[in-house]
């Protein structure tokens, strides 16, 4: 598995049209597809991670989880969390 996205700064975020979520240190993009990436899951899940995105379409060069452990905040989206892309 290879980290293809850690910290960010807010200028490449706001370039790229991406959250900010990067831009505290805490997220990570995982390359990973198939099973290793359901066993990524089930980890990151176990470990109390607060968001977790999931691209598993297309090339799988492409597919990856998104691993965040960001606090709710109100008027923020509630955590825990799950979302696709």
């Amino acid at each position: 598995m290879v980290i293809t996205s850690g910290y960010r700064c807010q200028d490449h975020c706001a370039k790229i049209g991406s959250t900010m979520t990067h831009t505290t240190g805490q997220a990570v993009d995982v390359s990973v597809s198939g099973g290793p990436a359901y066993e990524l899951l089930g980890i990151a899940l176990e470990e109390g991670f607060t968001g977790i995105g999931v691209k598993q379409k297309g090339a799988h060069k492409g597919r990856f989880l998104h691993l965040d452990d960001l606090e709710y905040k109100p008027g923020e989206h509630i955590r825990p969390t799950i979302w696709s892309y």
